[in-house]
């Protein structure tokens, strides 16, 4: 079969490699197209040197067809162990034991950017066939941004409609972030990136207020809770300059490791800094049925390539060329 291979630091080989062989309780999909995810960018650009280490192949966000069933299908990546303390208390996504497709460790599991695909049947959820079929590629993302929304819910007694609210970053999280809040009759939302066109993207299918980071507007607010779907040095320290006295800051990017967090500010102003890792099984099979309900709208704004144009595409948007919130690969 054909595949995308992540072979070293900024460099992807499309090749012919050979086909998955299926483990126990494991079935092959055969690839329709797999989403670009930020965490394929950290990985390209040699930023995670542990889970996901080259010669891999990546990709996560997968729809594809199950081929004993002949059935179209969406893949949840993560991996659990179903018997560890959290996996227990329905939290897979923290899972001690922990994998996910396109990763190294704790397992080797190849990703979605490849003809074919080995999965656990568990971690496949069936769905209709339909003439937005590719709109399920976004499940994974959806689902990303909603544990960030069900996080932010939680850890505030404030109804979200009263509050001002600010999702820094206008890519596929931060603009998904931005629908879901707005399928819940939220409207005080604000989006803040550098790249303007992405934030009229964002404002056209959100009506959300959209600024770039120095903007005067922007600066003289203050927000009641902050998504941030970039998680860099700069952002964080943004959020904190932007954040209210007592406000909650939901930390979902993946951007850079460290830097960027005053904790002498975090302590005096008592402000909450939350990590929002992946999702559920339940928030993944929630984002299926949003996206199937059609609740978030059309998804007109994610674009499409070939596999086999793949660094091609990966290094458009690692100049920062790219206009559309999601890239997705088909082979």
């Amino acid at each position: 079969m054909k595949a995308l291979v992540f072979s070293s630091t900024k460099k992807l080989t499309y090749k012919t490699v050979s086909k998955p062989k299926l483990k126990k309780n494991e079935i092959l999909i055969k690839v329709l197209a797999t989403g670009i995810c930020g965490s394929d960018m950290h990985a390209f650009n040699g930023l995670d040197k542990v889970k996901k280490k080259p010669p891999i192949i990546l990709g996560h966000e997968v729809i594809g067809i199950d081929l004993q069933k002949n059935k179209y299908c969406a893949i949840n990546p993560i991996i659990s162990c179903s018997k560890c303390e959290n996996c227990k208390k329905n939290l897979d996504h923290l899972c001690s034991k922990l994998s996910m497709i396109g990763m190294t460790k704790p397992i080797k599991k190849n990703g979605g950017f490849a003809e074919l695909l080995s999965i656990p049947r568990s971690n496949v959820s069936y769905i209709p066939k339909t003439n937005n079929i590719y709109n399920f590629t976004l499940i994974e993302p959806t689902a990303v941004a909603l544990h960030a929304v069900n996080l932010s819910q939680k850890h505030t007694d404030q109804n979200l409609a009263k509050l001002n609210l600010l999702i820094i970053g206008a890519g596929s999280i931060g603009l998904l972030t931005a629908l879901i809040l707005r399928s819940k009759k939220i409207n005080k939302l604000n989006i803040v990136d550098f790249n303007l066109k992405k934030l009229e993207i964002s404002k056209k299918h959100t009506k959300a207020s959209i600024f770039q980071p120095h903007q005067k507007k922007l600066l003289k607010q203050k927000f009641d809770i902050i998504y941030d779907a970039v998680g860099s040095k700069d952002s964080r320290k943004q959020s904190l300059n932007l954040i209210k006295s007592g406000g909650l800051i939901i930390h979902i990017g993946l951007s850079e490791i460290n830097n960027g967090i005053n904790f002498l500010k975090l302590t005096r102003n008592e402000i909450q800094l939350i990590g929002s890792y992946a999702y559920t099984k339940q928030e993944f099979k929630n984002s299926l049925i949003m996206i199937s309900k059609n609740k978030l709208g059309s998804f007109s704004w994610k674009s499409f390539a070939k596999l086999k144009n793949g660094q091609k595409i990966f290094d458009f948007i690692n100049k920062g060329k790219s206009i559309s919130p999601k890239i997705i690969l088909t082979p």
